[in-house]
């Protein structure tokens, strides 16, 4: 395997490499075909099972042939298939260029695979392209344009024979023996493609010269660092490669969604409170990990059959989560708070009572917390009227302070997403009515130079003002945006409260909801997300492992894709917040992504119209 792909960067190559003798001739492997040196030249694979990923088509040089089934195991295409892709169409061979006119050349030319796909009923929602290392004496840095000529050819010829696909393009990699440098054209080439996925937002790079820099396990490759020497080196870049594939193509819808629950016979009005502690583990002793706990709030609920409460996670043992339900009604299987060890976390929780005022919360691991309550639920208060989501504060523009009033729209309260943004020593955040003392219990945390998330339900002042206390750790503070989504009033036409079995209705990491693979940066998915009769939905949104500090955008699909966040999380991390949010008229709820991220949404209960 080593001598034959040593001899096949010298034949896919026109810039120089070593020398080597020619091997043995060699049987190909099925679906491949030597030339008459006993080289595997040629390749081309196909799967036609469907799976939910959606279907993939490989084309490449060969650096990638060396990935073929037969050529090493497991071959790409395998690793592709186990991880949900299909139909996998693989064409790879010796010398391919982005484009030959010469007949004897055709398998060595994208723009014939292409044409071949279509033409044999062959549609990839996603292409990967490894193709370049045969176009570096096109150009040389910096005189890019013959290659970005190249690329773009290419890619307005996919535009037009698959106007939705998704294009990710290997860059190439070549050293010069001996001075162990980049080749020009290398450099120019990726140059060049760089320029193209500025342009272009279906186009993904992958960039294998720092992938192999930084593999783990090392790969080891021939002196021009372009082929891996053997089937297992192949196979490890393999893996990256489908690592690269399986993390950042768009998720792809393929069905069934999730039924969410039925609508109760029972609604709720809603009557904000002052912010107050109402339980806390320091003083009744730490939940064990799998303990179920019953906490009574009548004392603090008097009469109450909802609250909506903010919960602070602290001192976690590990990852975990905690589970809040109305004690006597089935434990759900979501979440409503993530957290880390050694991080203080935060998340607005809206929960039914029992008769005897009492909740019901599970943990899976070893974790204080403690409970402040932003208000209840019961036969009388306000209703809420959902909005499309407002940004009335944004202190990177307007300047930081430690104490901010906020102008809100007309209200007697409002539901507010706050999130503290920028370069910080951390702190906290209190969320309060204007004209009252600071609450003890503050709103949401954030750690040093984080980007995080808090809801909130909060009355608002006769002025029609909320403020923001941050208690940061050093003088800088922190800036910190304010989002309004609802507003609430004496209007007797406001929605009322219905909450339901918690409910997950999409989970990208299992395919639940139908959407299978991690969301895609800027990509948007829909969720239905109630039965006929809501108006407007509250749930748990969660990001979990973004690559960097990311978050997501919820709204009401069928309208603008607003400038504004629902949850915030930090690379590698999974972060959760409350969201409440209009619904649209086929009760479907718009998910938009600003990093790559595996995504959920638990509904945790409907807002319908009162009678």
């Amino acid at each position: 395997m080593r001598s034959r792909l040593l001899l096949a960067a010298a034949l896919a190559f026109v810039v120089p490499v070593v020398a080597v003798s020619a091997p043995p001739a060699h049987a190909a492997p099925a679906g491949c075909r030597a030339n008459a040196n006993g080289v595997t030249e040629f390749c081309d694979h196909f799967d036609p099972t469907g799976r939910n990923r959606g279907a993939i088509g490989l084309v490449g040089d060969s650096v990638l042939l060396g990935s073929s089934p037969g050529m090493s195991t497991p071959s790409l295409p395998a690793l592709l298939a186990s991880s949900g892709w299909g139909p996998v169409r693989m064409s790879t061979a010796l010398g391919m260029r982005t484009y030959a006119s010469a007949p004897n050349l055709r398998d060595a030319s994208l723009f014939h695979w292409f044409a071949r796909w279509k033409s044999e009923g062959f549609t990839p929602r996603a292409i990967a392209v490894n193709v370049g290392g045969n176009n570096l004496s096109t150009c040389s840095w910096p005189n890019i344009a013959p290659c970005k000529a190249a690329i773009d050819q290419v890619l307005n010829e996919i535009a037009a024979q698959y106007p939705a696909a998704t294009v990710w393009w290997a860059k190439t990699n070549y050293r010069m023996y001996p001075s162990n440098q980049f080749s020009p054209g290398m450099l120019g080439w990726n140059a060049a493609l760089d320029q193209a996925a500025a342009e272009r937002s279906n186009l993904l790079l992958w960039d294998w010269p720092a992938a192999l820099l930084n593999a783990n396990p090392p790969i080891i490759t021939d002196l021009g660092a372009v082929h891996p020497v053997s089937g297992t080196e192949y196979v490890k870049r393999s893996r990256l490669i489908a690592t690269d594939l399986d993390t950042r193509m768009p998720a792809n819808f393929a069905g069934p969604r999730i039924t969410p629950p039925a609508l109760p016979g029972t609604s709720m009005a809603f009557t904000p409170t002052e912010a107050s502690t109402v339980y806390d583990t320091r003083t009744s002793g730490a939940m064990t990990a799998g303990e179920h706990r019953t906490i009574a709030l009548g004392a603090a609920a008097p009469a109450a059959t909802g609250v909506a409460l903010t919960v602070t996670a602290r001192e976690a043992s590990a990852g975990g989560y905690l589970r809040f339900y109305a004690c006597g009604t089935p434990e759900p299987a979501t979440s409503n708070i993530n957290f880390q060890p050694g991080v203080v976390r935060t998340a607005q929780v809206l929960v039914a009572l029992d008769a005897t005022q009492q909740l019901c919360v599970y943990s899976n691991v070893a974790v204080h917390f403690d409970l402040a309550l932003q208000g209840t639920f019961g036969p009388t208060g306000l209703g809420l009227t959902a909005i499309t989501p407002t940004r009335t504060l944004d202190t990177r523009i307007s300047g930081r302070a430690n104490d901010l009033v906020v102008a809100v729209p007309a209200s007697q309260a409002v539901a507010a997403s706050i999130v503290a943004v920028g370069p910080s020593a951390g702190g906290t955040v209190t969320v309060y009515q204007c004209g009252t003392a600071i609450p003890s219990a503050f709103t949401f945390s954030f750690e040093p130079d984080e980007v995080i998330a808090g809801s909130i339900f909060v009355a608002t002042s006769a002025s029609n003002t909320i403020c923001v206390h941050v208690n940061a750790n050093d003088t800088r503070g922190v800036d910190i945006v304010v989002d309004i989504t609802g507003t609430f009033s004496n209007d007797p036409a406001g929605l009322r409260f219905s909450p339901v079995t918690g409910t997950r209705l999409l989970d990208t990491r299992s395919g639940e909801g139908g959407w299978y693979g991690r969301q895609a940066p800027g990509q948007s998915i829909n969720i239905v997300g109630a039965p006929g009769g809501v108006a407007a939905v509250s749930g748990t949104l969660t990001m979990v492992q973004p690559p960097s500090n990311s978050h997501l955008r919820a709204w009401q699909c069928g309208t603008a894709l607003p400038p504004t966040s629902a949850v915030n999380a930090r690379g590698g991390l999974a972060a959760a917040n409350n969201v409440t949010t209009a619904i649209a008229g086929d009760l479907t709820l718009c998910v938009w992504a600003s990093q790559n991220t595996s995504t959920l949404f638990d509904v945790m209960g409907y807002w319908v119209h009162p009678g």
